[in-house]
């Protein structure tokens, strides 16, 4: 037999002899051993290796499957007040009549299912976590349905997306924390759980699709009107009454009579002067294109110049014209193409798309408006501070016919996967690009696993993220002695990844009072303390870049992983010496990344000539950028931090565990993710570039441990480990462990929910002495 050890530069793997290999590592029964030609790493990963070769999550297929069929007025205020009665904490439900007192839009003969009012209420969906920390810096995203009413993709489009999220998150926060609730209610909340997930599954929202939307909810704040034009919608024409909702709002007005005249546009008006949107989406019909700005005639000279923000403009689009994919026919469901809407489509006065993004600042093309239908509308109502209108507000030309056949909707099969799928259609595509909007509105960085062991989601909806809530919530427990463990991260919400790496050490020595679990810092810096370590910078991209994720999941073990219990997107390793730590020390270990630094870099001409403008493109290029309005803020930064993963240092001879005091009836820890079932990374995998060289599982050697022992261990227990391997799997296939029951549950769903319960429970639980020995 042949086993691997890391030499000592960190970079290079040599040969180690079985006797030797017996030597130097831990738990103390055995450190490496070769059941039936597979390598193993303590009887934990002996089962693992067993187990995945019954269990592979890549055979897993979608078992439903659900045509998207269009909704009618009635039916999107029915589904809208079910979403709201199932999902409370995560909904809150109004329309522009009730929260800001506008009058309808239409006769007795309109929306009659409206009954408490005459003609049709203009309905507001807002979408977020009521337990995020502060709420004032959440980063907002608008979607707008329909503003044209006979352009019908849109508005299904919007309520299959807040579905899916709402299922996600309301799913993803159970159970609830085991601290808070009693016996019963917890088992409750596990048999919810459980359900969930397997619906889902079914559905194809495999737990990565499920935790991706479940942070979308949690780090987000989603603004969605269906049918701003509610009067249109229901009657299936393009104005509201006999005025054009999509010229009247206060930008590059002829006439400044002539806008805010409808009650759509006041609507959206009113919902913008709320918030601070920097990424908003409004679906249309009539050709196909995603089109940004500018689309105004004043800044069509010479034709389709670029606008300040142009740089990252042109890259958005071609993210979503490759993530919304084509479907056949192909007269039909051909790629979007992408370019500004004075290029791509035709300029007009008092467009929405230009007022969402120049409407604070352009200031030579807006004036209050003055209109007197409906009994008027207050001048000071379009008004604007100079923080309101930065959003990219990108068109969606949906398709060349403004009510495609039904059978061109698609399905959700294949939904989420990387590419589209089978089901990609009209409706199906137009969710997925409502997704990335979402998810590339600000940038993250999540710990994906450390060493073998994939680590539960560190954004857990309805939880306690606040100060340092994730010193107990986000652990692994590492023997003293372990020299160098192997930490996997991946960076989202961006595209291109300039530098990323590891910060790390202990949280009351290397990092500052500043460090918490969930505030991004304007400066990183800030956190660190001169007792900081920090791993080499990498670079790389993401799965929204035009060239693809990069360092590719290929490159690493945990590509297998991919698409099932680890997210699509550039996985990134370093590796981190835990050598100079004591028992019970708590290790902070907290990735950072620095992303798409070229969308402050702008074409040779723009107009304006004025710096990027965007909230967006500031937000992560610009420091000194810093804005609030309407209790909202927006503060520029370089840099973005991951909820630090904590290692804690425990005695020689403890077994490698997660620990998760949010699962625990009094403190007591337990775990609630299991490790990844996996075989060692073969040596000549291909490696990313710049990242260090992975190392294999680490085998460390106690102080405590005397030669005489470990000649022993070697002599006696390594000829013994298959028979002892074979034996221990018979026995936990038998063993069921009532008292841990609660426990075991939650590991089938926190960690890898690919496998079944059997893959889950007892197969990674230690015996019940703890030891790690093999019974």
């Amino acid at each position: 037999m042949t086993f691997l050890h890391q030499s000592s530069d960190s970079s290079r793997m040599r040969p180690l002899s079985p006797s030797s290999a017996a030597t130097s590592s831990w738990p103390p029964v055995v450190a490496a051993a070769s059941v039936g030609g597979v390598y193993t790493q303590t009887k934990r990963s002996m089962l693992r290796n067993n187990e995945r070769q019954r269990f592979d999550p890549r055979t897993l297929a979608q078992e439903t499957i659900r045509p998207f069929e269009y909704l009618n007025s009635e039916a999107i205020k029915s589904e809208l007040e079910s979403l709201q009665e199932t999902h409370p904490k995560f909904i809150t439900l109004g329309s522009s009549q009730d929260w800001y007192d506008l009058p309808t839009a239409g006769t007795a003969n309109d929306c009659p299912f409206d009954s408490s009012v005459t003609g049709c209420k203009n309905y507001i969906m807002i979408i977020e976590d009521p337990s995020v920390p502060d709420p004032s810096v959440l980063a907002e995203v608008f979607l707008s349905g329909s503003v044209h009413g006979n352009e019908r993709i849109g508005p299904t489009t919007v309520m299959e997306t807040a579905r899916l999220l709402v299922e996600s998150a309301e799913c993803e926060a159970l159970p609830r924390s085991k601290s808070d609730i009693s016996e019963e209610e917890w088992e409750d909340d596990v048999r919810k759980a459980k359900d969930c997930r397997s619906k889902l599954q079914k559905q194809g929202i495999f737990p990565w699709a499920r935790r991706w939307m479940a942070r979308l909810v949690s780090t987000r704040r989603i603004v969605v009107v269906p049918s701003a034009n509610a009067l249109g919608y229901y009657q299936n024409k393009r104005t509201e009454g006999s005025i054009d909702p999509n010229r009247d709002f206060a930008f590059d007005q002829e006439n400044w009579s002539h806008c805010m005249r409808t009650i759509a546009g006041r609507t959206i008006n009113e919902v913008y002067r709320e918030h601070m949107f920097q990424h908003s989406l409004t679906f249309h019909g009539g050709m196909v294109a995603i089109a940004y700005e500018w689309g105004a005639p004043s800044r069509n000279t010479p034709k389709g110049i670029p606008s300040p923000d142009d740089t990252a403009q042109v890259e958005l689009g071609f993210g979503l014209s490759n993530y919304a994919g084509s479907f056949t026919p192909s007269s039909e469901g051909y790629k979007y193409p992408h370019d500004s809407m004075n290029n791509l489509v035709y300029p007009v006065n008092g467009g929405m798309e230009d007022w969402a993004y120049g409407g604070s600042w352009d200031l030579d093309l807006v004036s209050p408006c003055t209109p007197t239908t409906f009994g008027g509308y207050d001048k000071s109502k379009t008004t604007y501070n100079n923080a309101t209108l930065r959003a990219f507000n990108v068109l969606i030309e949906t398709s060349d016919n403004k009510q495609p056949a039904p059978n061109t909707l698609g399905t959700d099969e294949g939904l989420f996967n990387e590419m589209a799928g089978n089901g990609n259609g009209h409706i199906s595509r137009n969710i997925r690009l409502a997704q990335m909007m979402i998810d590339t509105v600000e940038p993250y960085v999540s710990v994906l696993a450390v060493e073998d062991i994939i680590l539960p989601d560190d954004i857990v909806p309805l939880s306690n993220r606040g100060g340092r809530a994730c010193l107990s919530t986000n652990v692994v427990a590492f023997p003293k002695g372990t020299k160098k463990v192997e930490v996997f991260w991946t960076v989202g919400g961006s595209f291109t990844i300039d530098e990323t790496r590891v910060a790390y050490g202990t949280w009351d020595v290397a990092f500052s009072g500043l460090m918490d679990c969930s505030t991004q810092p304007k400066k990183v810096a800030d956190l660190f303390t001169e007792s900081i370590k920090l791993t080499s910078t990498q670079s790389g991209r993401t799965r929204w870049h035009n060239s693809g994720a990069s360092p590719s999941s290929d490159s690493t073990w945990l590509k297998e992983e991919v698409g099932g219990s680890i997210p699509y997107g550039p996985i990134f390793s370093a590796i981190i010496d835990l050598s100079e730590y004591n028992v019970g020390d708590k290790v902070a270990i907290m990735p950072y990344a620095k992303v798409d630094q070229n969308w402050k870099n702008q074409p040779e001409t723009t107009d304006p000539e004025v710096p990027p403008q965007s909230h967006v493109v500031n937000a992560r290029t610009n420091p000194d950028w810093h804005f609030e309005s309407a209790g909202k803020v927006v503060q520029g930064r370089l840099d973005w931090v991951s909820s630090p993963l904590t290692i804690e240092i425990g005695p020689e001879g403890v077994t490698p565990e997660i620990k998760n005091a949010r699962l625990s009836p009094s403190g007591e820890s337990l775990p609630t993710g299991a490790p990844v079932p996996s075989s060692p990374r073969p040596s000549g995998e291909p490696l990313p570039t710049g990242a260090p060289v992975p190392s294999p599982l680490v085998a460390v050697t106690p102080d405590s441990k005397s030669k005489e022992q470990s000649h022993f261990w070697a002599f006696l227990l390594v000829p013994l480990a298959g028979v002892a391997g074979v034996f221990c799997f018979v026995k936990l296939l038998r063993r069921r462990n009532t008292s841990g029951r609660g426990a075991v549950e939650v590991i089938e769903m926190r960690a890898n929910d690919a496998f079944n319960e059997f893959a889950q429970t007892d197969a990674y639980r230690d015996d019940e002495s703890g030891s790690g020995s093999f019974t």
